[in-house]
Parts: structure tokens; C-alpha cells; sequence
């Protein structure tokens, strides 16, 4: 999703938050938490699929989720809080 820069109004790039701590959940899914540099926003604890039942092995798109992060909810409004 692209928003407007409110300033410019040209299109920005999405904030994404980064991952700040990971480990193994129960059963065989990897569990991480982000946070975002910017606004400071941290996400619970979220859970992703993993390959086989020891946990050890993620699927690729998790792990691409996980090293790229998640959305920022907080920085990527589309509207102004006035």
C-alpha cells in the first residue's frame, strides 16, 4: 500500500518494523516480535509456519517476512490525525 506524503504530496515508502527479539514458540512454530525504529510501536508476539515438526526449518516465506518485518500500523496511516 502506498500512501501520500503529506508534505509533497508524492507517494512514500511503507514504514516496516524490524525484528527485535525470536524463538521458538510451542509445538514447531518460530515465534517474533518487531518494532518499529521510527515511531517506536512494538507487535505481540506473532507466530509463523514452520517446514518440519521440530521447528527448525522455516518456510521461505516466512523467513522473507520475518527478515523484511511487518508493516508499521502506527507510521503507515493513510490519514491524518488532526
Amino acid at each position: 500500500m502506498q500512501t501520500l506524503d503529506i508534505f509533497t504530496g508524492k507517494p512514500r515508502e511503507d514504514v516496516f518494523m524490524t525484528v527485535c527479539d525470536a524463538g521458538v514458540g510451542n509445538g514447531s512454530e518460530i515465534m517474533a516480535m518487531f518494532k518499529c525504529d521510527i515511531c517506536g510501536d512494538e507487535s505481540e508476539w506473532l507466530a509463523f509456519e514452520t517446514n518440519d515438526d521440530l521447528g527448525e526449518s522455516l518456510t521461505l516465506s516466512a523467513e522473507e517476512e520475518i527478515k523484511r518485518g511487518i508493516p508499521c500500523q502506527k507510521c503507515n496511516q493513510t490519514q491524518c490525525e488532526v
